[in-house]
């Protein structure tokens, strides 16, 4: 019989070597080896006892829960990534150690609003990825707003996460913009490049900025007009989303619920 468990995972977490966890808890090495591999079962005592070294609930170790659905082995996993010692995490978030032992170790753990912000931004994830609405690990976003609590499909809206993604796609559409140069072997300035870029911004129609946008989007077929007033060869992307989409897809978040 196989049994499952987050035995391994958590002693590397840790940085123990299968020698050092045996010795500490008690054990011999090959049977600290059966455990890992899920060869025999762990015993109770020794589950108690390892659970309470890690830091997490007996379920986390024994694989009954994991990181995504525990936000106290998701808070744990964090302060073990950043290498932060469980006094200085403490100190530093104006708990007791027992508090934040306590949290850690707790599945289900309820922090608060405030609170929660607090472990978001001192370990610099989103408030929605600590609470394990999102699986996206993504930075702190001081102006987040969870929606439903993570409820359906979309996990919170940013205006800072929306200005950092598209200062990204800018920089994408100039890359590629220099790679399509690059291959006809066109060579003009970084300047010349910068007002290439500027201009074509300028005249797409698309943006609501562009004098002709209004008269165009009044029309009863835009495309159609577009395509049968000049733009035969793009016309038919008019106020397409397509690029930005694709890129947000790249990016890992969903285009339709994504600020």
């Amino acid at each position: 019989m196989n049994y499952t468990n987050n035995l391994k995972d958590l002693r590397k977490k840790a940085g123990y070597t299968q020698e050092e966890l045996a010795k500490k808890i008690g054990i011999s090495k090959r049977t600290l080896a059966y455990w890992e591999k899920g060869e025999n079962s762990i015993k109770a005592d020794k589950a108690e006892q390892l659970a309470k070294l890690f830091g997490v609930s007996i379920g986390v170790l024994l694989g009954y829960r994991n990181e995504n659905d525990s936000l106290g082995f998701r808070l744990w996993s964090l302060r073990n990534q950043k290498g932060i010692k469980l006094e200085k995490a403490a100190s530093d978030l104006k708990l007791s150690v027992d508090e934040l032992k306590l949290i850690e170790q707790t599945d289900n753990a309820e922090l608060g609003d405030a609170l929660a912000k607090d472990f978001a931004k001192y370990y610099n994830v989103s408030v929605s990825y600590l609470m394990g609405y999102s699986d996206k690990k993504e930075p702190y976003y001081s102006d987040e707003i969870l929606l439903d609590n993570g409820s359906g499909g979309v996990s919170s809206l940013s205006f800072e996460r929306h200005n950092d993604l598209q200062k990204e796609y800018s920089k994408q559409i100039r890359k590629d913009f220099i790679n399509f140069l690059r291959s006809y072997d066109f060579v003009i300035s970084d300047n010349e490049i910068k007002a290439l870029l500027e201009q074509i911004s300028n005249l797409n129609i698309s943006t609501l900025a562009h004098t002709d946008h209004e008269r165009v989007i009044q029309q009863t077929n835009p495309k159609k007009y577009l395509i049968e007033n000049g733009y035969k060869e793009l016309g038919d992307l008019f106020q397409s989303n397509k690029g930005i989409d694709n890129f947000y897809k790249e990016k890992g978040y969903d285009p339709e619920s994504t600020l």
